[in-house]
């Protein structure tokens, strides 16, 4: 989903299972990515759109944190970008379930 040069550095997995234990919902992803520099609203809402997720992005991620929730295909999604300082790397935080 992130531009090229963004590096992963998170990724977790929750399976299909007959009782979900515990706060993860199942079945569910989440993955969180490291970005070569600041993400703004309008690199959000291309990635969205082009991932095919059914979201607008209504927060000013440049003022260091935006979320946005969506959905695609049955499944909800939560997105999360934060941003440290001016010029530096964003985080890319994604949840998906079911």
């Amino acid at each position: 989903m992130p531009a090229q040069g963004a590096s992963l550095v998170m990724d977790a997995s929750e399976p299909r299972r007959l009782f979900c234990l515990g706060d993860q919902p199942c079945p569910s992803v989440s993955r969180a990515w490291l970005l070569d520099g600041p993400v703004n609203s309008d690199d959000l809402q291309e990635w969205l759109d082009e991932a095919g997720y059914d979201a607008e992005v209504e927060d000013d991620c440049s003022s260091g944190s935006c979320r946005v929730d969506g959905s695609a295909d049955d499944w909800r999604f939560t997105l999360f970008v934060t941003t440290p300082g001016p010029g530096e790397s964003s985080r890319l935080s994604l949840s998906v379930r079911h």
